[in-house]
């Protein structure tokens, strides 16, 4: 099966359990007005929490499921390229809102407790808007699409079913082992060691204008634990025992990270892009290792997984964290939140990044236990909400 059919199976899937969300919170919001009265919190149609509810990661996770529809992908492409900006519209205009949305969201984030940073890039700019620190950090898992990209170019688009689960499960669920099975067949794919595909996916970057640099991790088999290994070896990828990239630590810049999405954003990547970004847009879930929902504990609809800018926008999001372990040429104790984002708006593409670090370290790499899920959350708001004028003025 194709990877686009894939794609379309499990988006037909989710447009089914979007239906059963959406009728299951109508019912739930006209129970919650035919008994009227007491408290403050209250719920819009969009299934946000009204503007005098304090909003936190957990309470929407516990008690507001809308998002997660709203977050649900349209129909996609078969990895047709990508048009490119409407020639009759300019975007020009939309710098001057765009950099003080940044501004103000960047502050406001910092106010739950951290630092954070924010870059954006509509597709006809000639270069983005950074606000805030754009120092060195690690890729984390947003080198998932990176190494998709470049995985799909090698392989001309012809992958094996296996494969296509795995890099489905690599962007979706942000699995960690399905992404060694996608690194494993790109590397087998550009000529079977660690060097050669860390070329392909420099590569990759190098198209989007970004330079990677290192240190960039050799992982050895045993590092993906003997779970993974025996699912990717019944799933018959091959090369399981090999050491392979660890690309997630790499380090780029947050302008990096814009110009990547950017990249896709325009449409530089071809049909491997637009597959890559209607991965993106399927609904997050958790990943496939036993522990996965003890290990993120904020919704999946929020970032650094999810998001919540209108469906009809088209979103596509890649989020990355980590960071409280010790790795080679890096510090103890530098947790750091990010996403990516690309949206649709008609005449236009918008990419978007942004990088959270909180003030006070995590016991784990869990987002959940940091303020990172709604400062990245606010910030965005800030964003969605000066879009959303600008679409409406033309």
């Amino acid at each position: 099966m194709r990877l686009a059919e894939l794609i379309r199976e499990r988006q037909s899937v989710a447009r089914l359990v979007a239906v059963l969300l959406l009728a299951l919170a109508v019912g739930v919001l006209v129970g919650a007005i035919a008994e009227g009265g007491g408290g403050t919190r209250t719920v819009t149609v969009d299934g946000t929490l009204g503007p005098h509810a304090k909003r936190t990661a957990r309470q929407v996770a516990a008690t507001t499921p809308l998002p997660a529809v709203r977050a649900v992908a349209p129909s996609v492409s078969d990895g047709e390229p990508h048009a490119g900006p409407d020639p009759s519209s300019s975007s020009a205009g939309w710098r001057g809102p765009l950099t003080a949305a940044l501004e103000k969201g960047v502050d406001l984030a910092k106010r739950d407790g951290g630092m954070a940073a924010a870059a954006v890039w509509v597709d006809d700019w000639s270069s983005p808007v950074v606000i805030g620190p754009d120092r060195p950090d690690r890729m984390w898992s947003i080198s998932k699409p990176v190494a998709a990209i470049a995985t799909l170019q090698a392989s001309n688009g012809s992958l094996s079913a296996n494969v296509n689960d795995a890099m489905i499960a690599s962007i979706q669920r942000s699995d960690n082992c399905s992404e060694r099975g996608v690194v494993l067949t790109l590397q087998r794919l550009a000529g079977g060691n660690p060097d050669t595909a860390a070329r392909r996916f420099d590569d990759t970057l190098e198209e989007a204008g970004v330079q990677s640099s290192g240190p960039l991790q050799i992982l050895p088999a045993s590092e993906a634990g003997t779970e993974c290994l025996h699912r990717l070896e019944s799933s018959g990828i091959s090369g399981t025992s090999d050491s392979a990239p660890g690309f997630g630590t790499y380090s780029w810049t947050l302008r990096d990270a814009v110009s990547f999405a950017h990249a896709l954003a325009d449409g530089r990547y071809g049909g491997a892009g637009e597959t890559v970004l209607a991965l993106m847009r399927l609904h997050k879930d958790y990943g496939l290792e036993p522990d996965s929902t003890a290990d993120y504990t904020s919704p999946l609809d929020w970032p650094p997984s999810g998001g919540t800018f209108p469906a009809v926008w088209h979103p596509a999001y890649k989020g990355g964290w980590g960071g409280h372990a010790s790795r080679p040429g890096f510090p103890k104790g530098d947790f750091m939140a990010a996403q990516i984002v690309v949206l649709d708006l008609g005449g236009h593409r918008v990419a978007l990044a942004a990088r959270f670090w909180p003030s006070r370290e995590p016991s784990s790499d869990d987002p959940g236990v940091t303020p990172a899920p709604q400062a990245l959350h606010g910030l965005f708001d800030q964003v969605q909400e000066t879009l959303a004028g600008l679409q409406h003025h033309g």
